[in-house]
């Protein structure tokens, strides 16, 4: 029993370090290759890079049925406005909390 958890302890720790070679970033690459391990302060400066808040920008126009449409490129001939999405949008700070 003992040494089944060792196993499974182990293995979950294997799990942890290898997640960042198979996560994918927000280009589609994954935060870290083999190659930062021998650069392991660019590694760190890497995956700060990815992670961190970033802006898209998306064009919204309307279609033939009037239906709000989004994307990276409007059709040629349509009035579209460029509308900025902020990785962070959705990111609320937090609230101190209250004493008792």
């Amino acid at each position: 029993m003992k040494r089944t958890v060792l196993v499974a302890l182990l293995l979950f720790v294997l799990a942890v370090l290898a997640a960042p070679f198979f996560a994918f970033g927000p280009n589609g690459g994954p935060l870290l290759t083999p190659g930062h391990l021998l650069e392991p302060r660019l590694a760190v400066e890497r995956v700060r890079e990815r992670l961190s808040a970033r802006e898209t920008v998306v064009y919204k126009w309307r279609d033939a049925s009037g239906a709000w449409v989004y994307g990276e490129q409007p059709p040629a001939g349509v009035e579209a406005e460029v509308v900025t999405v902020h990785s962070q949008t959705n990111v609320l700070p937090a609230t101190p909390g209250q004493a008792d």
